[in-house]
């Protein structure tokens, strides 16, 4: 579970240009934010709870103690 190389970032980015793809699945988990690992998948999730006050573009910015950092852009509407 130490694979984190700090806490994800989410700043505000412009809305120009990139795909739109919809989201497919979302989880509800209240209470349990953070870092979880499902060994049956082999697979982490991040749980990111968001404020309901965001418009517009963020990019989530995850960077990992391998050096390597990934990022994701989101388009909040109300």
């Amino acid at each position: 579970m130490d694979i984190l190389d700090g806490v994800p970032q989410a700043v505000t980015t412009n809305c120009t240009g990139g795909e739109v793809d919809p989201v497919e699945e979302t989880v509800n988990t209240a209470g349990s934010s953070g870092l979880q690992y499902d060994p049956l998948t082999m697979q982490y999730t991040y749980v990111w709870k968001t404020d309901k006050k965001w418009t517009g573009c963020r990019q989530l910015a995850m960077k990992f103690k391998d050096g390597s950092t990934y990022r994701a852009n989101f388009q909040f509407t109300k």
